[in-house]
């Protein structure tokens, strides 16, 4: 019985820690170079994308508060040790990569989210 209560409040705490990480990547700061009509919608100056080297057009790469929702649907799928490993990995590449489902292809798909860069400077940050 006592290997069990081990085991039971091991997974509880992993649990617990997972809550709190994405509840701290849930509260890192949006973009502050757009102005948000709703939770999914924004506005921004062009001058934002042509200021960008790559000149991303991508709607979802200036969406922070879009690109803390990919994360977070990743870490609750991953063990522990895979949370760290992947993070660093985001942060040193760049990209997320994910799982997705395809409607028209119908089939399970890899998919790669860029991320802005304030974006890995908040994670960097603001995970310790």
């Amino acid at each position: 019985m006592e290997l069990r209560n081990i085991i039971i409040d091991s997974q509880y705490q992993i649990l617990t820690i997972k809550r709190k990480l994405r509840q701290k990547i849930k509260s890192l700061p949006d973009n502050p170079n757009i102005k948000r009509i709703n939770k999914n919608c924004y506005i921004m100056n062009f001058s934002e994308i042509r200021g960008d080297k790559d000149m991303t057009l991508s709607a979802e790469y200036y969406d922070f508060k879009h690109q803390y929702s990919f994360i977070i649907k990743a870490i609750k799928t991953m063990g522990i040790d895979a949370i760290i490993n992947n993070i660093e990995t985001w942060i040193k590449s760049g990209y997320v990569n994910y799982k997705g489902y395809s409607v028209i292809h119908r089939r399970v798909v890899s998919n790669r989210l860029k991320l802005h860069p304030q974006v890995i400077e908040y994670l960097k940050n603001g995970i310790k």
